[in-house]
């Protein structure tokens, strides 16, 4: 801030006031002047720019910081003719981004690493050049960032379809063998590649962000609402239960349910839920067909009772889908389901009674270091292989900020959800249980009903195979 000002000719020199660490007042001793303030201000505290009023405003490395809690105070400070700039380099998924992607007051603009006309690298010898065209023209599309492959391949497309010389797409492969597989993250060369590609993502981010743009073109949601209902008393149990003759569905647009495939009669369900722990997350429920399809998901922030019912409403709704909520944090949903009566839940197997030698079963599922990255690899298999059987947003966006931390674990980033992760994964590993019937009869077109024995199944095959036998 001072640099500039102090290497002004004294002809133009603005008389000033004070001159402090972080500010500038442009008054003369007489209170004239120019009667305007320049003023640095950290981002982390709540009352930056507080009582000011801005004409003015540059946000540098926006991505790394809570903007939305800073814009709070800053934004009642700012006139209606102010000119404000919020610049970074990406970071991720995060409120930065999601700033980029609304429907806003902000424009948009991404700088591409060409523009810097420094950012480009001779051939030492004729040879070398030979051999980089060759290799580009040799070079097949690939998904491997740490493979050469995918660097002549990007390099061909730099040059052919961006229009770069030979000398800039060269100076990028060069980035390329020291940065792998950060080369998108610090050299981008779209934006979604700058948010998105931070080389520490658990899905395919590609895929993902495709599938995103099929979703919002195709607009796959076929109803979204409510139900509505009434208890009555079980005759036997006395337990309040929902009275089916009551169930009302109410479209809405501000429904917790999304229903993207209408139900089946002849196919079977499977519900995995996840919910609330400190508040942070919400209650999150997804619907899947036998062949592991999004057919529907549910999302309640707080209230475990309304979220248990709403679940068991859906279950009926998909031919008493097996349903299968996660206890490690609240068991409560779980025991709602099983006072509703509910027939069908998902039981998870313990170790034999010491005594009587018998299996006993818990209700729910629970989730522990010895399955939980078990599951989540087995989704991240159907995304990376049928990323379209994934038909909400929701889920799409929060695949995108899960992460592998430095430890290895998968972990959503710090402020994102990962419920429509963990439920979608939880419907998938407890398919197996759920009672089938599904008519398919490929030699004369009739329909038939194929029962299963109903309760857990004794042995479990791969994950891998489990997946490929459903797609």
């Amino acid at each position: 801030m001072k640099y500039p000002f102090d290497h002004l000719p004294q002809a133009i020199q603005p008389s000033i006031k004070y001159n402090t660490k972080r500010e500038l007042d442009f008054k003369d001793k007489e209170g004239g002047g120019l009667n305007s303030k320049m003023r640095v201000a950290t981002a982390g505290k709540k009352d930056a720019g507080r009582s000011k009023t801005l004409n003015y405003l540059h946000i540098s490395e926006g991505g790394f910081m809570e903007l939305k809690k800073l814009l709070v105070g800053l934004g009642e400070a700012l006139t209606q003719n102010v000119l404000a700039v919020i610049e970074s380099t990406a970071n991720g998924y995060n409120d930065f981004k999601e700033y980029w992607d609304a429907d806003n007051n902000w424009e948009n603009i991404f700088y591409e690493w060409w523009r810097t006309s420094e950012y480009r690298l001779e051939f030492i010898t004729k040879e070398d050049k030979e051999e980089f065209i060759l290799n580009l023209e040799m070079a097949e599309p690939s998904e491997e960032v740490q493979s050469r492959n995918w660097a002549y391949s990007r390099c061909r497309w730099l040059y052919e379809t961006i229009g770069l010389d030979l000398e800039q797409s060269y100076w990028y492969f060069d980035k390329w063998k020291d940065k792998q597989e950060m080369i998108k993250q610090e050299y981008p060369c779209t934006s979604d590649e700058a948010f998105l590609s931070s080389g520490r993502g658990y899905f395919n981010n590609t895929k993902i962000t495709e599938r995103q743009a099929e979703v919002k073109l195709e607009s796959t949601i076929l109803r979204k609402g409510y139900f509505e209902y009434d208890f009555t008393t079980d005759s036997q149990t006395k337990n309040k239960i929902i009275d089916k003759k009551t169930v009302k569905w109410v479209d809405s647009t501000f429904g917790y349910v999304e229903i993207y495939i209408e139900p089946n009669e002849y196919e079977t369900y499977a519900i995995g839920g996840d919910t609330a722990t400190d508040g942070t997350d919400r209650n999150f429920s997804q619907v899947l067909d036998s062949n592991y399809n999004q057919v529907a998901r549910l999302i309640i922030d707080k209230d475990e009772d309304l979220y248990a019912d709403h679940t068991v409403m859906l279950g009926y709704m998909y031919n008493n889908a097996l349903i299968g909520i996660e206890v490690n944090h609240s068991t409560h949903p779980i025991k709602v389901v099983r006072e509703r009566l509910y027939p069908n839940i998902y039981v998870r197997g313990q170790n034999p009674d010491s005594i009587k030698d018998k299996h006993k079963g818990k209700l729910g599922f629970h989730t522990n270091s010895g399955n939980r990255n078990s599951i989540l690899g087995e989704f991240r298999t159907l995304a990376r292989e049928h990323i379209e059987k994934v038909n909400d947003l929701v889920t799409l966006n929060e695949m995108l900020t899960f992460i592998i931390d430095d430890t290895g674990k998968p972990i959503a980033e710090t402020g994102k959800h990962d419920d429509s992760i963990l439920s979608f994964a939880i419907a998938m590993f407890i398919m197996d249980q759920a009672p089938r019937k599904k008519a398919i009869d490929l030699d004369d077109g009739k329909s038939k009903i194929l029962r299963h024995k109903e309760g857990v199944v004794a042995s479990r095959r791969s994950k891998t195979n489990r997946i490929r036998r459903r797609l």
